[in-house]
Order: C-alpha cells, then sequence, then structure tokens
C-alpha cells in the first residue's frame, strides 16, 4: 500500500487542497489526495466537475521535479493524460481518446478529464499539481448529455479507491522515467489517440459557429485545423468544441 495516498472524506476540490499543502510546505512529491466527496470540483477553464459522492475518481497527484526536464507545459500535460487514457482502456473495450486539450473521451461521450497546475521558478515549472476525475459507477449524469462513465461502458461494479491506488503507481513511474522520453515519441503517441484527428467537426471560433478538419496539434499545445484549405492554429480558450 503505498503511505503517500490520502483519503478525504470532502473538500471543496482536491486540487485546492493539495495546492495548499504545497504552498505551506506540507506536501511531497509523489502523494495523492483522494476525495469521496468534492463541494466545488473544478475541470478546465472554470467549468464545474460534478460527481456523487463515492462513486467516482476524484484526486490531486503531486509531482515536485527534482531536476529540470525536456517537457515543456503542454507537453508534460500530454504525457500525463496518455498514462490516464491508457488506464482507462484497460476497463473498457471502446477505444478511448484524448479530447484536446485533456479530456479523455469513449464513443463521444466524455468519461474523465484533468486540470494540471503548475508553480513556476523562473521558466522552469517548480512544481504541479495533476487533478484528475474519471467517472466511474456513476451512470446519471443530469443535464451533462456528453458524459459517460466506466459501468456504462462494462457493466462492472468497480472500486474507485482501489482504482485510484493503481492509477497513482503508474503515474509514479510515469514521472520516474520521465528524462527518458524524447518530446517526438511523446507527440507520436499523444497523435495517434487525438479525438477527431482527420475528421470535420463543428467549433466555435470568436463567437461564430464553423467546421473545420483537426490536423492535430503541435508542440507548444496549439491546436491545428484546417478551413477552406488554410491551415489555422489556436492555443486552449480561443476554440471550442461544438460536438
Amino acid at each position: 500500500m503505498l503511505t503517500s495516498f490520502h483519503i478525504l472524506n470532502s473538500v471543496d476540490s482536491t486540487n485546492n487542497y493539495a495546492m495548499q499543502r504545497l504552498n505551506d510546505g506540507l506536501a511531497q512529491s509523489g502523494e495523492v489526495y483522494f476525495a469521496l466527496e468534492q463541494t466545488a470540483g473544478r475541470g478546465q477553464r472554470e467549468k464545474i466537475w460534478q460527481s456523487e459522492p463515492g462513486m467516482n475518481i476524484m484526486m490531486s497527484f503531486i509531482f515536485i521535479p527534482q531536476t529540470p526536464f525536456l517537457l515543456n507545459s503542454f507537453q508534460f500535460s500530454a504525457k500525463i493524460a496518455l498514462v490516464v487514457r491508457t488506464f482507462i482502456q484497460n476497463y473498457v473495450h471502446a477505444p478511448v481518446k484524448i479530447k484536446w486539450p485533456n479530456d479523455l473521451y469513449i464513443n463521444d461521450r466524455k468519461a474523465g478529464g484533468l486540470l494540471i497546475e503548475n508553480k513556476y521558478r523562473g521558466e522552469q515549472v517548480k512544481a504541479s499539481v495533476i487533478g484528475i476525475g474519471i467517472n466511474v459507477n456513476q451512470t446519471d449524469f443530469g443535464s451533462q448529455t456528453k458524459a459517460t462513465s466506466l459501468k456504462l461502458n462494462t457493466i462492472e461494479i468497480l472500486d474507485p479507491i482501489e482504482m485510484a491506488r493503481t492509477l497513482h503507481e503508474k503515474l509514479l513511474e510515469s514521472v520516474t522515467i520521465i528524462h527518458q522520453e524524447s518530446p517526438e515519441t511523446l507527440f507520436g503517441a499523444y497523435q495517434s489517440f487525438l479525438y477527431k484527428k482527420n475528421e470535420i467537426t463543428d467549433f466555435n471560433i470568436d463567437g461564430k459557429l464553423c467546421r473545420a478538419l483537426v490536423k492535430g496539434v503541435d508542440e507548444q499545445g496549439f491546436l491545428l485545423v484546417e478551413q477552406d484549405g488554410q491551415e489555422m492554429k489556436f492555443r486552449s480558450g480561443e476554440i471550442t468544441w461544438v460536438s
């Protein structure tokens, strides 16, 4: 059993809790904070992450690099997304895709997401709080019609805590060898699992609905799309998925 795995009954969000521990000098690299309930869970761009208590994985992993590594902040995020994607894929038969920038999708439905918050010393990452949410046993998502869970795709009742412990081990393994992996290898893997790659889909750009071909993602984290023969790139927040 990993002694750095902490179970919390209820917090506003695991990322807030982990970041506070980090700021107070009370957190160590490799620690995980797992919550049975979040009262104010957060997703990307301040979106609300809704979850029934005790049904899903809501956890934050702390990583404090001892030496600088080659990956920039998006590449590091992509690495974590690949680890979580593989973890989810072990429980379902349908392909698990990474929806740029940090969501995990099964059959066009959101099964999980990441929220990575970094602390910097100059341009180098001093520490990261990696928030991970995965829908495990929940089957009713109310108005969230694009959500799904592992149970809806496996018909199994899974143990979120034991799953989180396994994911914790995978994350520890991943950050241990992060110095050994090249950005080129990482992005080859990321592109191969990119949601809607080489498909035409709907986006909202500057408040306007448009259709564009998803070309890929560059090494700085820009989404590359093609519209009317012209390739464009967007950072997170400048373009939003409609479908």
